[in-house]
């Protein structure tokens, strides 16, 4: 009887408008609205279809979303990223507030990383060796001034009213968020393995998750991570969901060569191999190329993948310069081209590969000089 009601309320209930790109075929548009062990619920021509998700490469909201996340951020040791608006938390569990998602409950032990701060240029680096090292104690991340972070450990006790309550050599200090850049956990951190899918909101989570399930009403389907976590995503908030079988994140791969060429030339006292260190091309937060002008970094096209896709933009803690140019070249052919400019929210990148071999990501001062030309490549992927 549960089964017949749901039923006949999907073949009722108005969905999301998706572009479904199947393993198999051509990519065809559909409206999602639900999902049932482990298939999404789909209305095709007006007649409702049931597709399991091992035939799928992925599904995409048909019309760009440019809504804007909040800036506090939470990493999960599954690999899910969340942005939220609230914290609260206790010694045992920690309350998300995620924006029109409801609030997310997590056992302390499954977080990884809380940073209270958008990703600036200035501390970006530093921000990923705390995160990176081996850590006993929890460790409270301070900025000083704009360019500086520093850490002390101890135990975190709690999170209330924009407040972090921290135990340092045993005494008890509050130290508010808006002194902070955030928080890394102790513990021994998880690979992050991929799950099967990636479930992607307009906000800018993403969901580790190894199944889909129905949602508690027709607006939402439920996700179940590959931490062993779940909850109800509303359908008309998903941006994508991605089949892993079917993704090749460039920040995991080798590229075949990189390059950078400062606008000034540097002093010959300080070895070329040295600044591409500093200024060149660099992975942050797991999938975001983060690569300065002027930049090329070239990729083999492995056999099977059919498209590349993105988001990008300048890197938004930059107030100061221009714009520049980002090139996709494909076997050395230009075959995508945008000037970005400063203060601009994440552009979508799209592009078929078709028979090509190689990928270069060109970023480019063109005719304004090198300042403020940093641009952030978030979740630069191959898609077959």
């Amino acid at each position: 009887m549960q089964l017949l009601f749901f039923c006949a309320a999907w073949m009722l209930t108005g969905g999301l408008s998706v572009n479904v790109t199947p393993i198999d075929g051509s990519t065809y548009p559909a409206e999602l609205v639900g999902a049932q062990n482990d298939a999404l619920m789909l209305h095709v021509d007006g007649q409702p279809q049931q597709v399991p998700l091992g035939e799928l490469q992925s599904v995409s909201r048909s019309e760009p979303d440019e809504r804007v996340g909040p800036a506090v951020r939470a990493t999960l040791r599954d690999g899910t990223r969340l942005p939220v608006d609230d914290i609260e938390m206790d010694a045992t569990e920690a309350k998300l507030k995620l924006r029109r998602q409801g609030v997310f409950s997590v056992p302390v032990r499954d977080l990884q990383v809380l940073r209270f701060r958008s990703p600036s240029a200035q501390v970006d680096a530093q921000w990923a060796a705390y995160v990176e090292a081996p850590k006993s104690s929890d460790q409270l991340v301070i900025r000083r001034g704009t360019d500086t972070l520093d850490a002390v450990e101890g135990l975190v006790k709690g999170i209330s009213e924009q407040s972090v309550q921290f135990e340092l050599g045993g005494a008890p200090v509050d130290a508010p968020f808006n002194r902070l850049e955030g928080i890394v956990f102790a513990g021994q951190d998880s690979d992050a393995a991929a799950g099967k899918l990636r479930i992607k909101d307009v906000y800018g989570a993403i969901w580790n998750a190894e199944s889909l399930s129905a949602g508690a009403d027709d607006k939402t389907l439920t996700v179940h991570t590959t931490g062993g976590l779940q909850h109800a995503v509303r359908i008309d908030l998903i941006e994508s969901i991605e089949l892993s079988s079917g993704i090749l994140f460039l920040t995991e791969v080798e590229p075949l060569e990189q390059t950078y060429q400062p606008f000034i030339v540097s002093p010959q006292s300080v070895p070329e191999d040295r600044v591409a260190q500093w200024m060149g091309p660099r992975v942050q937060d797991q999938h975001t190329l983060v690569v300065s002008s002027r930049s090329t970094i070239r990729y083999r096209i492995e056999p099977g993948f059919s498209r590349f896709a993105a988001e990008v933009q300048i890197d938004p803690s930059v107030t100061l310069g221009g714009q520049c140019e980002l090139r996709v070249r494909l076997n050395d052919q230009t075959a995508w081209e945008k000037t970005l400019k400063i203060g601009e929210p994440l552009q979508q990148l799209d592009v078929p590969v078709g028979a090509a071999s190689q990928l270069t990501l060109e970023v480019d001062y063109g005719d304004d000089g090198d300042i403020g030309d940093i641009v952030h490549i978030r979740e630069p992927r191959f898609l077959k």
